[in-house]
Parts: structure tokens; C-alpha cells; sequence
């Protein structure tokens, strides 16, 4: 807004409900394309035209819905119906283990949108477990984080979380920040906020995922790409940025193959890799129970697949 708060609102215009705005960008007021109602960037309707003489009317009583909204690292996290328990005192473990890198201090690098032909939860799932590393990610992420040295950490009901630690003979990934330990900096710290958050904040750049399911084979993305570097034309962002863009282009092929073998009728699902590899998926899994109004989790009634 122009006193520089951040604020949430609704984007359907109070008269007929149109759309106010579409796409990104910046503007002193929102104005309906339909019959130009006009908002200010409180969202308080500044102009109705012709509606002065219409009884009972008042501007003033006349605003977009605003919802509450929670910051986590530069990045808004709305509670759209406004029950949901607060966010951030879930993600004080994960806080914890991502202080060092400080992630809140980096720039935004990069930005960009995509669609997948394969469901949110794939998506989710591989992007969370280190035991694809090495065999889908030969050439790209196999020498940097090979799936040997992968290493669960801690997580609750919020979140999921895996340390990649780097290849002793890949060169450092720096610079590092004067907080970092010497632990830190060989690895990132990679998970999912879920259900749709996914981030990997490796030593120098971080890279953050918004997924958002389109259907029930397809899946929109939001890629953004933070670092020390403040031009997004440094030598340093784009050869990181050539490198997500390898490694998803990667995934991109293995999960659309995933989503047309799924569909088959022999298909069952087999037992996961150790912890340390696909524990954060049975993390995941668990979630998803709890979210589908099961009485029990899906650990007591399908054990085979427990790491």
C-alpha cells in the first residue's frame, strides 16, 4: 500500500464481482475494468460512478475483503479462510536449521512460471527425496549432492525436511555467510511446507517452488531463485539458474512418464527407501492422510511402504 503494509485482499469487485486484476505489477489504485469502481491499495473504494444518489449507499462502508496473512522469509503465506492455525510458530524448528544461511537476506535472482503434466503430489514427492539424485540426475546434481550422502532431519506436523550433502569433491559453494558452520556449509537444507512449499537453500543460492494443482494430471509452478547477488545478470546467478533449469527439465521428463505409468491398472506401490532417501515422503504421505479425514494414519493400515 502507499504507507508501505503489506496487505492481502480480495481481487472481486464489490458491485457485480468482477475481476479486478489480473497478472503482476504495480498501481496507486485498483480499478474495475467492468463499471469502474476504484479501490485504493487498502483496499477502501475510493469511487462508485453515479452511485451517489442511490439510497443507503456509502463508500465508506464499502471495502475488499483483506485476509490474514503470516511472513516467512520474504514470502506471503495467506490463510484464505481464516481458521488455519498460525504458520510460523510450527516452522521454529525449521527456522532453527536454516538461521545460518539466512535466507531472509538474499536477493531475488529469478523468477518463473511453468505447467507439468503430472499431479501436485508427484511433483512434491520427488522433489523432497534424495534417492533420485544420483540415478535421475546424473550429470547435473550427482556430482554436487549424490544420493549417499543424503540425511534426514527432524520435521513435525508443518513440514518435511533432508540435508544434501555436498560431493567432498565438488568445489565450495560459496560465499558463505559468517553464521554458517562448517557443516552448513557442505550441505542444503531441502523439504517441503506443505502441502504446495517447496524450497532447497543450499550455501551460496536458494531455490523456492509454489506448486498449485491445475487438474488432476497437471501442475502450474512458481520458481523463484534468491542469492548474495543483488544484478540477476551476474555470471554466478546464471550459471545456478542454467542448473535448476537442467535439473527440473530432468524431472519434467520423469515425472510426466510417472503420471502416464500410474494410470496403468498393474500398478501398486512398492516399499520406500531407507529414511536418510525417501523418509521425507512417508512424511508427506502422512500428511495427505490427515488431510483426507482417515481415522488412522496410513502407516498402521499400509506398512509395506514405511522406510
Amino acid at each position: 500500500g502507499q504507507d508501505s503494509q503489506v496487505r492481502v485482499l480480495s481481487n472481486v469487485c464489490r458491485h457485480r464481482g468482477n475481476l479486478l486484476t489480473q497478472g503482476k505489477g504495480n498501481c496507486k489504485t485498483f480499478v474495475c475494468p467492468y463499471h469502474a469502481w476504484t479501490y485504493h491499495s487498502d483496499g477502501a473504494l475510493k469511487n462508485a460512478p453515479l452511485m451517489s444518489s442511490v439510497k443507503n449507499f456509502d463508500k465508506h462502508q464499502c471495502r475488499l475483503p483483506e485476509f490474514k496473512f503470516e511472513l516467512w522469509n520474504g514470502f506471503i503465506f495467506v490463510n484464505l479462510d481464516g481458521s488455519a492455525l498460525p504458520l510460523l510458530p510450527q516452522l521454529t524448528d525449521l527456522d532453527k536449521l536454516a538461521h545460518n544461511y539466512h535466507p531472509e537476506l538474499r536477493h531475488l535472482c529469478f523468477t518463473g512460471e511453468d505447467v507439468w503434466n503430472t499431479n501436485w503430489k508427484n511433483l512434491a514427492e520427488n522433489f523432497i527425496e534424495g534417492y533420485h539424485l544420483s540415478p535421475t540426475h546424473k550429470n547435473t546434481l550427482h556430482p554436487i549432492t549424490p544420493t549417499r550422502l543424503c540425511k534426514k532431519e527432524k520435521y513435525n506436523s508443518a513440514y518435511t525436511v533432508y540435508r544434501a550433502y555436498y560431493s567432498p569433491s565438488y568445489p565450495p559453494r560459496g560465499p558463505f555467510h559468517a553464521d554458517m558452520t562448517d557443516d552448513e556449509k557442505i550441505n542444503s537444507v531441502m523439504g517441503c511446507i506443505y502441502p504446495n512449499f517447496l524450497f532447497g537453500i543450499a550455501s551460496n543460492f536458494a531455490l523456492f517452488l509454489s506448486i498449485r494443482p491445475l487438474d488432476v494430471d497437471r501442475v502450474g509452478i512458481r520458481m523463484f531463485v534468491t542469492g548474495p547477488y543483488e544484478d540477476p545478470e551476474n555470471p554466478a546467478v546464471k550459471e545456478y539458474v542454467d542448473l535448476c533449469n537442467a535439473f527440473n527439465a530432468e524431472d519434467r521428463e520423469k515425472l510426466e512418464t510417472l503420471q502416464v505409468a500410474q494410470k496403468t491398472q498393474f500398478y501398486r506401490s512398492g516399499p520406500l527407501a531407507p529414511a536418510d532417501y525417501e523418509g521425507t515422503i512417508w512424511d508427506f504421505l502422512n500428511y495427505i492422510a490427515s488431510r483426507l479425514g482417515k481415522k488412522n494414519k496410513i502407516g498402521e493400515s499400509d506398512s509395506k511402504l514405511k522406510p
